[in-house]
């Protein structure tokens, strides 16, 4: 399956879904990974559900502060420049 055929594939699943939840600890590990920022970014506002325990707030914020698209993981170099 190619790059473009998993994006399509990806906004049907968001288009016909109640919500995209995102789960976030202290670390925030779905901040640093590129296809997880590309699933946040994809979803339209109403349907991104965030939840994180209450005493990780900051540390949420913090890594939220610091996101960048160019230097997250990605194991696929396809997947990058479809994604970037």
């Amino acid at each position: 399956m190619s790059c473009d055929a998993d994006g399509r594939t990806l906004a049907r699943v968001v288009d016909a879904s109640e919500a995209t939840l995102v789960v976030l600890d202290a670390e925030a590990f779905a901040l640093s990974r590129l296809w997880c920022l590309y699933e946040i970014g994809t979803t339209p506002l109403h349907k991104l559900e965030l939840l994180t325990d209450q005493a990780a707030t900051a540390q949420v914020v913090a890594a939220a502060r610091q996101v960048d698209a160019a230097t997250a993981m990605c194991f696929s170099d396809d997947d990058r420049r479809m994604i970037t």
